[in-house]
């Protein structure tokens, strides 16, 4: 790295080692927020059951295809 760029990295890692105790804070506020306008959906989301897959083309596909009648 040369040295303008080792400076520049130095002034940023001191100014987010200072402001992140008050940034942090203003984060886990906004997610409270989030969590509290959308406990419904949360609620009901983390209580489903496992769900299961389905494989749409075994159902779409007949039981008992018909003989293939054309002759060539």
């Amino acid at each position: 790295m040369s040295v303008q760029m080792r400076f520049f990295s130095q002034i940023i890692l001191i100014f987010a080692t200072i402001l992140w105790p008050f940034i942090v804070p203003f984060a886990y506020r906004e997610l409270l927020k989030f969590h509290q306008k959308h406990r419904e959906v949360i609620r009901l989301l983390i209580n489903l059951p496992d769900l299961k897959v389905i494989d749409t083309e075994r159902l779409l596909k007949p039981t008992n295809p018909t003989p293939n009648l054309s002759r060539e």
